[in-house]
């Protein structure tokens, strides 16, 4: 019975997430602490379960928390830190609950996430082509004047992205390539012609072609995908501080959008702040509260057909957190923290890439982690709760797609 339960939560949950995500992603916990609920009852009584992680994977993933919360003695905003310290340890332990009772429960068969997934993609493009999503039809209609904020779908295009990734893995599990890489298409257009989401754009690139360079190199390379991906992140600090810094003032001083220039100083703000405790760091999430982050910056917006010089405007150096998992590891965590982080992210990518089914299978769950991985790293908080419940969820979703021994029975 609590096999059965898991299980009809997981795909309600799997149907549902790509419209809570476009329409509301801070619903996203919500599905988290349902199949957290649904999930104890899998693993009461089971001691350890037959889905558990490796212990050296689970003191990976637990080292992240435990040290935010020593970080506590150090940190600027000591209450805060251990507040979000207990938090994220919190979600941790609910996270691992769920990627377990995926991977101990009886598994549904690939072709049912795939249909739950395909229904919830199919669901979340009509609420966005008719402008349902985010309630935006009805608010027109009380406020004629209501404009939608700038990025109102930026949340819900990345988080479709991902999902997007586990369609394409569902779908060649189930033998459909042609059907996958249309998917993985119509799901671009939307993302471009309609959410908007400049960032989702960039990782939706750079994901396919994490896809292809690992079904060219045939599968032969996991290690060096997942050094690669660690190496990267470990860098974050030296990378963004070589960049040339983009005029606050001057339009033809740049060479990105508005946007993603005020990140990259956001960015160079945050490796600056990394060098002077680079050690310890700041504290855990006392990104918020970084000395200097709340200086105001003039700030010319781009230009637009009416203002072909742009405008002018305000920015933060840092407004809450660096935009970036990376730096907010190395700016709150110092160098351990930067180490357990690469670390993680070298286990997620070789154990994505390892398990089994045929090559683009596998290069679908190496890009399903690159694209999650490129996302962190270009938006969000690194503790934000929904951010973390999404992830989890994937997760667990990938697991769920995973072949094992019953799974492959019943595919």
């Amino acid at each position: 019975m609590p096999d059965r339960v898991f299980r009809a939560v997981m795909l309600a949950s799997i149907a549902a997430m790509p419209a809570v995500a476009l329409a509301a992603p801070m619903g996203m916990t919500v599905l988290f602490v349902l199949n957290a609920l649904a999930a104890l009852g899998v693993l009461a009584g089971r001691g350890r379960a037959a889905g558990t992680p490796p212990s050296w994977l689970i003191a990976v993933l637990v080292a992240m928390p435990a040290l935010g919360l020593v970080s506590a003695l150090w940190s600027v905003i000591p209450g805060e830190t251990a507040m979000r310290a207990l938090k994220v340890a919190l979600l941790l332990a609910a996270g691992m609950a769920i990627t377990s009772a995926a991977a101990s429960a009886e598994r549904p068969p690939p072709r049912q996430v795939a249909a739950a997934l395909l229904a919830g993609l199919a669901l979340a493009t009509v609420l966005a082509l008719t402008d349902h999503a985010g309630l935006l039809e009805w608010r027109e209609d009380l406020d004629p004047s209501f404009t939608p904020r700038r990025g109102l779908y930026n949340r819900g295009a990345t988080v479709i992205l991902l999902l997007a990734w586990l369609a394409v893995l569902a779908l060649l599990r189930t033998g459909r390539a042609g059907l996958a890489a249309a998917l993985f298409v119509a799901a671009g257009l939307l993302i471009v012609l309609k959410l908007g989401s400049g960032a989702s754009m960039v990782v939706w690139v750079l994901s396919a072609a994490a896809f292809a360079a690992w079904v060219l190199a045939r599968g032969r390379l996991p290690a060096a995908f997942g050094a690669v991906v660690a190496a990267a992140c470990f860098a974050a600090p030296l990378i963004v501080a070589a960049l040339p810094t983009p005029s606050t003032t001057d339009l033809h001083g740049r060479f990105l959008p508005s946007s993603w220039s005020h990140r990259l100083v956001i960015w160079q703000f945050a490796a600056e702040r990394i060098a002077e405790r680079p050690l310890f760091g700041w504290g855990l999430d006392a990104s918020r509260r970084m000395p200097g982050g709340r200086e105001v910056l003039p700030w010319r917006m781009d230009a637009d057909p009416n203002n072909p010089e742009g405008w002018m405007s305000t920015v933060q150096r840092m407004p809450l957190h660096p935009h970036s998992l990376s730096l907010q590891v190395w700016l709150e965590l110092g160098l351990a923290g930067a180490a357990i982080l690469a670390a993680l992210l070298y286990l997620l990518v070789t154990r994505a890439a390892r398990a089994g089914g045929a090559i683009p299978a596998q290069a679908a769950n190496v890009a399903l982690v690159f694209a999650a991985m490129a996302v962190s790293n270009i938006s969000y908080g690194a503790w934000q709760s929904w951010w973390l419940s999404t992830l989890w969820l994937i997760a667990a979703v990938a697991v769920l797609l995973t072949p094992s021994a019953r799974a492959g029975a019943s595919s």
